[in-house]
């Protein structure tokens, strides 16, 4: 369909974690503002539903599902996108694993399962997704979106959220070198169209 690539000016989200609040809602911000929306998350339960509603809105929607916490599946992911819609534009990176156990009773697999949802795969999908940006123009965006709420009674997730305000201050000047613009957001329930409007008026000029 011509509507489903690169064509037109339109620009392309992925979004992940966009089955379940908050990515739902920035995706469906992000398609009311024009976008035409990448559409990702672990399992494929309300995708689909979130696909007719960014539709019926008038924009453009693709799902897509699977485990980006290894360095191959998460540059699948980039790929298939691109084959998709030829251009990539903004990584929302919204998924949280938040086991509930403390430090004397939280299990070997669990850790290394949150840190692969909450770290390896933002990192891993980033590196893919700033090798597309930097070559097309325009730049891009690279943005992680943490609920910190839940981080209060998860362990895990409080050391990958850590993680991840420190890869953003690592990269954030070097990526800006290729207009690749990115931030980490920090989402309640009350805070989504903030977070759309922030995510706008860095890319509004780019």
């Amino acid at each position: 369909m011509s509507g489903a690539n690169g064509s037109g000016g339109a620009r392309v989200a992925l979004v992940c974690g966009a089955a379940r609040p908050p990515g739902r809602q920035i995706a469906l911000g992000l398609a009311a503002a024009g976008w035409r929306i990448a559409a990702h998350d672990l399992q494929p339960l309300h995708l689909e539903d979130l696909r007719t509603q960014i539709e019926a809105g008038g924009s453009l929607c693709r799902t897509y599902v699977g485990d980006t916490g290894k360095g191959l599946a998460a540059r699948a992911l980039i790929e298939d996108v691109l084959n998709d819609w030829e251009r990539l534009d903004v990584l929302m990176y919204c998924l949280q694993a938040a086991p509930s156990a403390d430090l004397l009773m939280l299990d070997e697999w669990d850790w290394q399962r949150s840190l692969e949802i909450n770290l390896s795969a933002p990192f891993l999908l980033a590196q893919a997704a700033a090798a597309v940006m930097r070559e097309q123009p325009g730049g891009g965006g690279i943005f992680f979106v943490t609920q910190p709420q839940l981080a209060q009674s998860s362990l895990a997730l409080a050391a990958a959220q850590a993680g991840i305000n420190g890869l953003v201050e690592a990269v954030a000047s070097s990526l800006l070198a290729y207009n690749i613009h990115s931030a980490v957001f920090t989402a309640a329930q009350d805070e989504i169209e903030p977070i759309v409007a922030q995510v706008l008026r860095r890319l509004s000029a780019a």
